[in-house]
């Protein structure tokens, strides 16, 4: 009898070490992500390029991810609009708001006076907020969206308008670096980084940085690839998209909305 209680308590003392000397498994056991994901990972995409159709969609459904694409009023949109609305049926992507005029701080940047955003009210922002949800509404028949702030910025004449529209979307996507944990974790608010000019070895980093966390890595693209300002290599892009697909049992890849929706049920 005694021996059977030394072997019980050796047992668990055993198991304890076990995963004292291997987190990972540890943590996927209690992990806060699905299927015992170490992290999530959102690939969002701004302004609605044409590269988006011509390059970003293709390879991201070649590896079998979703993305979140953040368009506005731009050529794209209007001349091809029969091909968003193929991209976001065809994989399964997700289409948010990014404002119709892509409107941002005056003082900070050289926009038209007419889009600065200093310059708005917060009925002037809500209102071009709701008129950019019809016309993504045209694109996919969706009602439920997600919003990026336009140079993740949030503050009109009035002040900060982030509070103000909570109830036009599920989450908003602004700046920052990945959390240290999800505790008040706010998801009108989120971090990103704004992946200019990295490597490959850069975005992955930024990928096992939230894995070594067991929180979120989230991504603001805007080119891929030579077809504007704000790029990123295709080389670095395709191989984060090869780290993440060989890490799918770690890593949970999903569009922004998923995982925001994700966050606020755990709350």
């Amino acid at each position: 009898m005694i021996k059977s209680i030394l072997n019980t308590i050796l047992l668990i003392f055993m198991l304890k070490v076990a995963f004292a000397v291997n987190p990972e498994k540890n943590d996927c056991i209690n992990s806060y992500w699905p299927n015992g994901a170490q992290a999530a990972v959102c690939l969002t995409y701004d302004d609605g390029s044409d590269c988006h159709l011509d390059a970003v969609a293709p390879v991201l459904e070649k590896y079998g991810f979703n993305g979140t694409f953040y368009p506005h009023a731009t050529n794209s949109i209007y001349d091809r609009m029969d091909e968003w609305r193929e991209m976001q049926k065809r994989g399964g992507h997700e289409l948010g708001n990014h404002t119709l005029f892509h409107p941002c701080k005056g003082s900070k940047h050289k926009f038209a006076s007419e889009f600065d955003l200093e310059k708005y009210s917060f009925l002037r922002i809500r209102k071009e907020l709701q008129s950019a949800n019809t016309l993504l509404k045209a694109i996919d028949g969706k009602t439920e969206r997600t919003l990026a702030y336009p140079c993740c910025e949030y503050e009109v004449a009035e002040g900060n308008f982030s509070d103000t529209i909570r109830d036009m979307f599920t989450a908003a996507r602004a700046i920052g670096p990945i959390p240290e944990d999800m505790d008040g974790f706010n998801v009108f608010m989120t971090p990103s980084i704004a992946a200019e000019d990295m490597s490959g070895k850069d975005l992955i980093a930024y990928v096992k940085e939230a894995q070594s966390k067991g929180t979120v890595a989230i991504f603001m693209f805007h080119h891929v690839g030579n077809c504007g300002p704000h790029k990123i290599p295709e080389t670095a892009h395709q191989e984060l998209l090869e780290y993440l697909a060989a890490n799918r049992e770690l890593i949970w890849t999903d569009t922004f909305q998923n995982v925001m929706k994700h966050i606020k049920d755990k709350k």
